[in-house]
């Protein structure tokens, strides 16, 4: 079933036709405030993983094909594809992964970019907002392990408010 969240982020997205008459999303302002650096967003809220982000996906025979179609395909999604947002993204989704966490859990994440340096900061909540565990990791993109292994630390430090809403390594048994 979808999430209320899921639900959300979908409602944030914009179905529009380009002027080709192609079809196209485009994420609504709301969705995106996340992703300035210089604004304020930020500094008050961490987002939860991946949220403001886009991802587009090409179907794998359409990927390996390598035909006049696939090319043309593959160029235009390599022509909007954003490196530093994928590798944010996908670091903020190796860590969820690592915690056992789903859309319904109890974390926020936020990562940025230093010096050719992902630094990704995470935070787990119990579900009041009463106890908050944080913790930090500092990476080249495209290292998962990293992230990953950002999760057995935060869930042996969070108090069992905290873990038992999470499944990863060092969660309390079910």
């Amino acid at each position: 079933r979808a999430c209320s969240n899921c639900a959300a982020r979908r409602g944030a997205l914009v179905p529009t036709r380009a002027p080709c008459g192609s079809a196209a999303i485009v994420a609504a302002p709301t969705s995106t405030s996340r992703t300035s650096s210089r604004g304020s967003t930020a500094a008050i809220a961490m987002p939860a993983p991946g949220q403001g982000a886009i991802g587009i996906e090409c179907r794998g025979v359409l990927r390996q094909a390598q035909d006049d179609r696939a090319i043309r395909v593959s160029a235009l999604l390599a022509a909007i594809d954003h490196g530093p947002s994928r590798a944010a993204v996908m670091a903020e989704r190796a860590l969820l992964a690592a915690l056992g966490g789903t859309c319904h859990s109890p974390v926020a994440v936020l990562t940025t970019a230093a010096d050719g340096m992902l630094i990704l900061r995470a935070a787990l909540f119990s579900p009041d907002g009463a106890e908050r565990c944080d913790g930090e990791a500092r990476f080249a993109p495209g290292d998962d392990r990293a992230p990953a292994a950002l999760a057995p630390d935060l869930l042996a430090r969070a108090p069992f408010a905290i873990t038992v809403h999470f499944t990863g390594p060092n969660s309390p048994p079910a």
